[in-house]
């Protein structure tokens, strides 16, 4: 094994085939490797340390390790196939790997790393870096700084790391990356986009207010901490906004959005989408006219907008008070706990507003309206509102014991207290469980669910006239 060391000036060594060692130290030295399994030192100064001459095309297999030192160093191994060890050390260093499997330390500075071939592993250290993967699987560290990385066509691993970094899918022309990978942004506000591939990818934002997007595979993408944007394109993906008041657009796909503690604002986008909007006061709509939704609103107060979808969609507010509209097609929307307000816009809906004060307009078609016992209460303030309902063509569902039988009564001017006397009147003989009651203030459907002769549900019917027919009622069944 041969050893050069140069002086302090700017030296220029040139070696072959054999494994050699070289040591620049001062001045900006030029320092060419060759084809054996080298040690070179660039040391001191900015210096620049190759494979080959400028110009060659000859590749080498031999394994080498490289330290640039002080300086802002240029090293390029790009036409090496041997397994090299690469470090830029201090300053703002240039460093390019070959096609074989490579490990890169950029260190202190911001560096410049690109990776050709291989599967590597590239670190890039303190500083702003800009790191490039290659056509391998590489798994890629940026460091603390704003990083800028960019990954190729493998299934690669990325870690953002400290700072506010950039990660970007490198495709270009009408290239399409099918590779699998997996990003971590780390802490800061880091920007994924993985717009493109279509491969399945794992996306995790980590810490800060990141900007998240997934390409034309299955994807699933964590925000984590923070404010998040995320947003799906193709597939059917997973997409987990985390903590904080997040933004999360699905994609073409079926696709499974979980909102995670904050106000959230979830679009599922195309495809029939499954959508929980857990803790937080959530805003959660379906633009898109394709496609049949399943919606939890969960903790909080939400607002469920689905009047763009022409979908067969399932809509839950859950605990809250909450406004759910439905759309053009056959929806069912359950209020949940809380005092919620339900409109279905279009199609032949099934309603059912659950505990709390709820307010309930089926709108256009046959809808049908659904009440439990305890649904709805047995005071004037308490009781639930059916707006729009058209007798022989919506209809009611009770919790009865027994079929429901109907009666119908006139208090005149009086009020509610009065209603429902003259209800307790028609039931008290055990043969009839629903009255319908009018009033100064109102039209009452007074309920005996339990079948032990005395109103123990009350609903407020607005715009039904003055009578409604038997067959408008039915039994509530599980």
């Amino acid at each position: 094994m041969a050893e050069f060391t140069g002086g302090t000036g700017n030296d220029t060594f040139a070696v072959t085939a054999a494994d050699d060692i070289i040591r620049g130290l001062a001045g900006a030295d030029t320092l060419t490797g060759g084809g054996g399994n080298d040690l070179i030192y660039g040391n001191q100064g900015d210096d620049v340390i190759l494979l080959r001459p400028t110009g060659s095309t000859s590749t080498f297999a031999g394994n080498s390790t490289l330290f640039g030192g002080q300086g802002d160093d240029s090293i390029n191994y790009t036409g090496s196939t041997g397994n090299n060890i690469i470090y830029g050390n201090l300053g703002d260093d240039t460093l390019m790997g070959g096609s074989g499997n490579d490990t890169i330390y950029g260190g202190q500075g911001d560096d410049v790393i690109v990776a050709t071939g291989g599967n590597n592993v590239l670190f890039g250290g303190l500083g702003n870096d800009s790191i490039t993967g290659g056509t391998g699987n590489d798994t890629i560290y940026g460091g603390a700084g704003e990083n800028r990385i960019t990954t190729g066509g493998g299934n690669d691993l990325v870690y953002g790391n400290q700072g506010d970094d950039v990660i970007l899918l490198g495709v270009t022309g009408t290239d399409t990356l099918a590779g699998n990978s997996t990003l971590f942004g780390g802490q800061g506000d880091d920007s994924i986009d993985y717009t493109g591939p279509t491969g399945n990818n794992i996306i995790d934002g980590n810490l800060g207010d990141d900007t998240l997007t997934g390409g034309n595979g299955n994807d699933t993408i964590y925000g984590g901490q923070g404010d998040d944007v995320i947003v799906a394109t193709g597939g059917n993906n997973v997409l987990f906004g985390g903590l904080g008041n997040d933004i999360i657009t699905g994609g073409a796909g079926n696709d499974t959005i979980y909102g995670g503690a904050g106000n959230n604002t979830i679009d599922g986008g195309a495809g029939s989408d499954l959508i929980y909007g857990n803790q937080g006061n959530d805003t959660i709509t379906g633009t898109s006219a394709t496609g049949n939704d399943t919606v939890f609103g969960g903790q909080g107060d939400d607002s469920i907008d689905y009047s763009g979808s022409k979908g067969n969609n399932v809509l839950s507010g859950g605990q809250g008070n909450d406004t759910l509209i439905g759309g053009t097609g056959n929806d069912t929307i359950y209020g949940g706990v809380g005092n919620d307000v339900i409109t279905a816009t279009g199609g032949d809906n099934y309603l059912v507003g659950g505990a709390g004060v709820d307010t309930l307009n089926g709108g256009a078609g046959n809808d049908t309206f659904a009440f439990a016992a305890g649904d709805s209460g047995l005071t004037e303030a308490t009781s639930d509102l059916i707006v729009g309902f058209t007798t022989r063509e919506d209809k009611i569902h009770l919790d009865l014991v027994g079929g429901p039988v109907l009666r119908d009564g006139a208090a005149g001017n009086a009020g509610y207290d009065a209603q429902l006397a003259l209800a307790n009147v028609l039931i008290s003989g055990g043969q009839v469980n629903v009255a319908y009651v009018t009033g100064s203030n109102g039209n009452y459907l007074f309920v005996d669910t339990n079948g032990n002769g005395s109103v123990d549900m009350s609903i407020r019917l607005d715009g039904a006239g003055t009578t409604i027919a038997q067959g408008d009622l039915a039994r509530l069944t599980a």
